[in-house]
């Protein structure tokens, strides 16, 4: 019984000490990061809360309440989350990648051609997920020099919407954006599609 007692007790500390080292590395980190960067301190907290916790971050709802063609693209998107992906389908219920952004931009009235490369034109470079609004797409290059391969869109709230990017479900999924603007050897790009009640 004494035996029991003395291995719960050591137990008890080795997880009370990772846990101290794992919040003292968590503060440094915040740290540092604020004295660079004021301005992401809010997010960069936010974050380590859910490190330091291992909660995973809450996917936005759909906008519940839609007045904008902006807020019913995404309301739009959201209506096809969870159906399946096949390559070259562009079926309301088995979609690829370039399928579901035609389907969830038909839902408001807005043409765009089949496929991501042609949906590609007029594309612009994308470095920070702070030029992007809601709707816009984002562009894949998966290899340096390749070309346009794959496309989702911005859901908006540092979210994407789209279908099986490389380490995502094979389905129409919801995740966060810094899983690809953080990817190293992707080349990102992004168009902006200005909306009907936008061009009054």
């Amino acid at each position: 019984m004494a035996h029991n007692r003395s291995h719960s007790s050591k137990h008890s500390r080795i997880v009370l000490l990772t846990g101290v080292i794992l919040l003292v590395v968590a503060v440094a980190v915040f740290a540092v990061v604020s004295l660079s960067n004021p301005g992401s301190r809010s997010s960069v907290f936010a974050d380590i809360q859910r490190v330091v916790s291992g909660n995973k971050p809450t996917p936005p709802p759909a906008p519940g309440d839609p007045t904008t063609d902006r807020e019913r693209l995404i309301v739009s998107a959201y209506s096809y989350l969870g159906v399946p992906y096949k390559f070259g389908s562009k079926a309301p219920g088995l979609l690829d990648c370039s399928g579901f952004t035609k389907l969830a931009y038909a839902g408001i009235g807005v043409a765009i051609p089949d496929g991501s490369y042609n949906q590609a034109q007029g594309e612009k470079p994308l470095t920070s997920v702070d030029q992007l609004q809601p709707g816009d797409l984002i562009f894949y290059r998966f290899k340096q020099g390749a070309g346009v391969t794959h496309v989702t869109m911005y859901r908006g709230d540092g979210w994407i919407i789209g279908t099986t990017t490389p380490g995502q479900a094979h389905k129409v999924s919801l995740y966060p954006a810094s899983d690809d603007l953080t990817h190293a050897g992707w080349t990102l790009t992004y168009r902006h599609i200005v909306l009907p009640d936008e061009k009054k």
